[in-house]
């Protein structure tokens, strides 16, 4: 059986530090959220592991941090609304965060990947 995810965690690999924190708190409060560190395994192709998350999570936050957005971060963003424009009925939701000194969702990534 495949595991599900109440949230996937979207970041950054420079705000890892930060979002791993936030990981352990959403854990303390009953939640299962994907990590890739946590998540991913040696030798797994991280992108085909990465969609499979995606997939069996009931919804994503997307976090913005000081570093912008990471390479990785831009794929997983598309395959996160993809899923959200496809989903609707299965309401998985994708919930922007800002990260501490952070005031405005990149303006590159506002609606950008939804084309």
């Amino acid at each position: 059986m495949t595991e599900q995810f109440d949230v996937f965690l979207c970041h950054n690999s420079k705000d890892k530090p930060l979002v791993e924190k936030i990981a352990d708190q959403l854990i303390l409060r009953g939640l299962n959220p994907w990590l890739d560190k946590a998540s991913l395994a040696g030798g797994d192709q991280f992108m085909i592991e990465i969609q499979k998350a995606i997939a069996n999570s009931k919804s994503a936050v997307i976090f913005f941090g000081n570093n912008g957005v990471g390479n990785w971060q831009k794929q997983e963003i598309g395959v996160c609304y993809s899923r959200s424009i496809n989903a609707i009925n299965e309401g998985f939701k994708v919930i922007p965060v800002l990260l501490p000194g952070v005031t405005e969702v990149p303006k590159d990534q506002l609606f950008s990947t939804c084309k």
